[in-house]
């Protein structure tokens, strides 16, 4: 998924989202912290794009 310049794993979003939402059913700290592990590396997986239009030009 291309966000402005940044590129998002999907993966990462949801497993992050979910773990957002079970702590709060299941009320666990062992939950919680899982959950914030997943929103750092969910963060952590978006990327710039890479813009490749300068690389590409022939001269």
């Amino acid at each position: 998924m291309k966000f402005g310049n940044y590129h998002i794993d999907y993966t990462f979003l949801i497993m992050a989202a979910a773990l957002l939402i079970i702590p709060l059913l299941a009320d666990a700290h062992v939950f919680w912290m899982g959950a914030i592990a997943a929103v750092i590396f969910g963060i952590r997986k978006i990327e710039t794009e890479k813009d490749d239009c300068h690389e590409n030009k022939t001269s």
